[in-house]
């Protein structure tokens, strides 16, 4: 009997070995533990990589979640990108990197258009243009080029008619032409100085010649080149502009001011003084739709069309009705002319530009602005049309 209790001694198991868990500190059989974590712990505290299994602590910075996945950074980053638009993440094959902004987009979200306002106003910088140039400025003292877009009609019985020198015939769907007329836009070659003084001499004496005349859908359009004008000094040009806009538009008719051809700009002066790079000046006026390159993009109907810059390379100027008298026509070139050149220069002149905003009165800014024979033409179209 002694002997049988001795044999049962030495078949007991001996004691278990109880391991302490890494998170929690409790203890554990060693077998229960997977990398020395017990069961709860991994539960509630860990997750594993979907993609390649790896076990990382849920409050880690290395942990990104995806459509109910958990990614480690390293899985994270092959497969998604942050679209800085949308605010998701975005599968690699689904985004692009937007040069112009340096950062990720997703599909979605990215508008090339962006991109191609500031690749296509950069790329006319160097294309030969077709221009008159002056070396003459005493007839009309403007050494900006100047292209002129005169919306008019003439006689259906005109026969055998040619257009004025230094202008072409385009169609315009906008024009409605009176009974017995056909509608046209006549387009400029653009030119400054005496030049410009001569094409608007060509215009008139065909006008004369040919019986042209204008209604009320006829308008006067302005091209300015600006492919000299860095985006800061168009934004400040818009700001001159913005200050005296009222006024532009109390020079036209009333058919001109509710026009949806010319609209009012709209720019904030906070905005358009942060502007300093091209793409600053983009974001800035596309604000509301889609930027392009294409010439029918909504954002061409305002007062002072800036989209032309990134289809013509040139501000236009849509305020004016349609005219083919050759003194309105000089008087709305030199007015224009004014708003570029001062912004030009207050680009450059923080206290100019500030005294202008915030202190000067309209009357004080029209005579910063405008020779005084300008102000009584400006003054003399107001009370004619302003009621």
């Amino acid at each position: 009997m002694p002997q049988m209790r001795q044999i049962h001694d030495k078949l007991e198991p001996p004691p278990v070995e109880m391991v302490s868990c890494s998170d929690c500190e409790e203890e554990f059989e060693e077998c229960e533990l997977d990398d020395g974590l017990c069961e709860p712990c991994i539960d509630e505290n860990y997750s594993d990589c979907y993609s390649c299994g790896e076990r990382h602590y849920n409050e880690s910075d290395e942990l990104y979640y995806v459509d109910d996945c958990t990614y480690c950074s390293d899985c994270y980053h092959d497969r998604y990108v942050y679209c800085e638009v949308c605010n998701e993440d975005v599968d690699r094959d689904e985004v692009t990197y937007n040069e112009s902004r340096e950062e990720y987009q997703c599909d979605n979200c990215y508008d090339g258009g962006y991109d191609d306002c500031v690749e296509n106003f950069e790329c006319n910088l160097s294309l030969p243009r077709s221009t008159t140039t002056s070396k003459n400025f005493d007839k009309l003292n403007i050494h900006r080029h100047v292209g002129i877009e005169a919306e008019c009609m003439y006689p259906h019985d005109t026969d055998s008619m040619s257009y004025p020198i230094g202008w072409q015939s385009v169609s315009d769907g906008s024009i409605s032409a009176d009974d017995g007329y056909y509608g046209t836009e006549l387009v400029s070659t653009p030119a400054n100085g005496n030049a410009l003084d001569k094409t608007i001499h060509y215009l008139t004496n065909w006008s004369n010649e040919y019986g042209g005349a204008v209604n009320r859908s006829c308008g006067l359009h302005l091209h300015f080149n600006s492919l000299d004008l860095s985006a800061r000094q168009v934004a400040h040009i818009a700001i001159v502009y913005t200050k005296i806009e009222d006024s532009i538009f109390s020079m036209m008719p009333p058919s001109r001011r509710g026009s949806n051809w010319c609209r009012p700009l709209g720019l904030g002066l906070v905005d358009l003084q942060s502007v300093k790079y091209e793409q600053d000046l983009v974001d800035l006026y596309y604000r509301r739709d889609s930027p392009s390159t294409e010439k029918y993009n909504d954002n061409r109907y305002y007062g002072l069309n800036i989209h032309s810059r990134y289809y013509h390379g040139s501000l236009e100027f849509r305020h004016h009705s349609g005219t083919l008298n050759g003194t309105k026509i000089r008087n709305w070139i030199r007015i224009c002319n004014a708003i570029i050149e001062k912004g030009v220069r207050l680009a450059d002149n923080l206290d100019g530009l500030i005294t202008y905003i915030n202190t000067m009165s309209n009357e004080d800014r029209l005579s910063y602005l405008f020779s005084t024979d300008l102000i009584e033409y400006i003054n003399k179209r107001i009370a004619k049309f302003d009621n």
